[in-house]
């Protein structure tokens, strides 16, 4: 099973040890400040323009362990004190769905996952 395909493994080797150990090289310290700049700039103009939010390393581990399904992983929480009826189930259900990373879908998009 391989979530990434070897387009995808060369573009993020490229984007994450190659072109910053040649900036690094080539201008040092401030170089290596610029470069991050911009990848953070990269990263805000996605969210905004297109509305792509990148995923935390976290995120990464456990939504793409499934290649058939990478956003579906089963968690139960059992909370003893706390009586299990119908209006506490809804309100766990209803803060969940407020939480926007339940609620969101994920894309690829070169050659990284984002949540939209």
């Amino acid at each position: 099973m391989t979530v990434y395909s070897k387009t995808d493994l060369a573009v993020i080797t490229t984007r994450s040890f190659v072109l910053p150990g040649y900036i690094f090289y080539k201008f040092g310290f401030v170089g290596l400040l610029a470069f991050i700049v911009s990848m953070a700039v990269y990263y805000k103009v996605l969210k905004y323009l297109f509305g792509l939010d990148c995923l935390a390393m976290l995120d990464e581990f456990f939504l793409l362990d499934s290649e058939k399904n990478r956003s579906n992983i089963i968690t139960v929480v059992r909370l003893d004190k706390i009586k299990d009826d119908d209006s506490f189930r809804n309100f766990v259900i209803a803060r969940a769905t407020q939480y926007p990373r339940t609620t969101h879908y994920l894309k690829k998009f070169c050659s990284e996952y984002f949540f939209t």
